[in-house]
């Protein structure tokens, strides 16, 4: 191609254009660089192609390989990118005089692709230690998350039954002004009409009982009977119109708590569904990294989980040295339970996490335990880590968001994290928050 014509060098992945740059002259790639990636990931490799337009005909060249695990799509700077380019047409134009230059340069490009990301997404890890990191820190996030997702369920739950209750008294009060109200009814009618007749001067007064009455006697036994009705009807009157008071107001306050209960579980309900979104994001996260092992054989999982125990500790050992407590059944069911999977949100007997394998070790002995590691933390009596006994609770980290059981000589059972089964650790193995005994 001839320096005046314009150039065009596009390197494609599959089918799709990894690069395109254009410029007037080789030696001056320009600043800005497009970048993007499609296709479909391969068992093995991709191949890479590079196009280039100009004053010639369009020419392609089939120039690599690039190693699984590198092909993810570039968006970091121009600068590098424009380097991979240049590194790549520095290649394709050197490699009818020299054949390593070809490799160098799809190495190269590699090289800058992968290290330059993903755009939206973070980079898959290209070894097994990157890639136990990267799942560690999702894991612990996620694990965080969980136990916040369990703290708000809790709250929400409580939030319902205080307002179960409020529509239960809310209803019961209901019953009462019902009840008052009928029994005012039953008596509206005398009061209407001695309201009515008192309004006409009629013959509730004493004027008409005396001009009426044959005897003294007669206007005695009257005046005394309209005395005896006015004191009854008064006094009636004033119950019926206190207990509708009564009714009345317990009626306003029911609704108003009812109200404010609705109004808490509407706030919970939100919390939790907002966590519940933050932890499906983590999980779509966990399952990038998590497809980056799926290559991996059983003894690569296995040396990246690590033991089951402690070096010179094991199972028998535990349980031998367990001494009498009230709490050595929920340790000995903890116990079982080793080699089980770390499963978020999950209670048991397939997989756990990590206070849902508190939550179904105490079970086993008769004892319920709130279900989240910060419930569990704020319940139980609290506990010295110097004089930690089997069966306490240890809770770790800064908000309580990771939980075991302690077994004795410094260690605990737990369901640590993902792609870890349920196995026993060193007490001092994460940094400690406080300890609970049931």
């Amino acid at each position: 191609m001839s320096s005046g014509a314009t150039n065009r060098v596009s390197v494609w992945v599959d089918t799709a254009v990894c690069h395109s740059v254009t410029w007037s002259r080789p030696s001056e790639p320009p600043r800005s660089v497009r970048s993007g990636i499609g296709g479909h990931r391969q068992s093995g490799s991709r191949v890479v192609e590079i196009v280039e337009h100009g004053a010639a005909p369009r020419t392609q060249h089939c120039i690599g390989w690039i190693p699984r695990g590198l092909h993810r799509s570039p968006t970091g700077s121009a600068a590098t990118a424009e380097e991979g380019v240049r590194v790549f047409v520095a290649s394709q134009r050197s490699k009818r005089s020299r054949g390593g230059a070809l490799v160098t340069g799809v190495l190269s490009i590699a090289l800058v692709v992968a290290a330059t990301g993903t755009a939206g997404a973070d980079p898959a890890p290209d070894n097994p230690t990157s890639a136990l990191e990267k799942l560690s820190d999702l894991s612990r996030k996620s694990e965080q998350t969980t136990e916040a997702m369990h703290n708000a369920q809790i709250d929400l739950d409580s939030k319902v039954a205080v307002q179960r209750d409020a529509e239960a008294r809310h209803v019961a009060d209901q019953g009462v002004l019902d009840a008052a109200r009928a029994k005012v009814a039953q008596f509206q009618p005398a009061v209407d009409k001695l309201t009515a007749a008192n309004y006409q001067g009629g013959r509730v007064n004493r004027l008409f009982a005396v001009m009426v009455s044959d005897s003294p006697q007669q206007l005695l036994d009257q005046m005394s009977a309209l005395s005896v009705i006015s004191a009854d009807t008064a006094a009636q009157v004033g119950q019926f119109k206190e207990a509708t008071d009564q009714a009345v107001a317990a009626e306003q306050a029911s609704r108003e708590s009812a109200d404010a209960a609705r109004s808490a579980t509407e706030q919970a309900k939100s919390i939790s569904d907002g966590l519940q979104r933050t932890q499906s994001d983590l999980q779509a996260q966990i399952a990038q990294v998590t497809q980056a092992f799926g290559a991996l054989t059983n003894s690569e999982r296995s040396s990246l989980s690590g033991s089951s125990f402690p070096p010179g500790v094991d199972a028998a050992t535990i349980l031998k040295s367990l001494v009498p407590g009230a709490n050595n059944g929920a340790v000995q069911a903890a116990m079982t339970q080793i080699g089980k999977p770390y499963v978020w949100g999950a209670t048991g007997p397939d997989g756990y996490d990590c206070s849902g394998l508190m939550v179904w070790a105490y079970k086993q002995i008769g004892k319920a335990l709130p279900r989240s590691s910060q419930a569990q933390a704020a319940s139980g009596i609290p506990v010295q880590k110097s004089e930690l006994q089997p069966g306490d609770l240890v809770l770790f980290y800064s908000d309580a968001s990771h939980v075991g059981m302690y077994v004795g000589n410094g260690n605990i059972v737990h369901a640590s994290t993902f792609g870890v089964p349920v196995k026993v650790a060193p007490v001092d193995a994460y940094p400690f928050y406080g300890a609970r005994r049931y």
